[in-house]
């Protein structure tokens, strides 16, 4: 499989992400900012509550952004902002490379972005 070596890939972000990744952003700007504007809640707690409600959702979300990868020996690793996922790959036999894997299938969860 990888015969003790370690293998190191990126993770590069395509236009299509990085897209909705900024409309997602932009989006929960809005609403951090709204909250604070003359159309907002009329309490304090409220005001805070829609602005900093966005802001945690947008940290979390860069929290789990996916940085690269990373192969030594048989074990997978998932790099993230913060920490890193590892996955045994022992006993796994044969990898394969099938670029219609996915096709027709339909995003039921996510957003492709942020």
């Amino acid at each position: 499989m990888n015969d003790g070596k370690t293998t190191t890939f990126s993770a590069p972000w395509g236009s299509a992400l990085k897209v909705m990744t900024a409309f997602f952003l932009a989006f929960l700007l809005v609403i951090a900012g709204v909250a604070f504007s003359r159309f907002g809640p009329p309490f304090l707690w409220a005001r805070l509550s829609l602005a900093l409600v966005p802001l945690l959702v947008a940290l979390v979300s860069a929290l789990f952004m996916v940085r690269g990868y990373t192969i030594s020996g048989h074990v997978l690793s998932i790099r993230r902002l913060l920490w890193s996922t590892q996955f045994d790959l022992t006993g796994m036999v044969s990898v394969m490379a099938d670029a219609e894997a996915l096709g027709g299938s339909t995003r039921v969860f996510g957003n492709g972005g942020l």
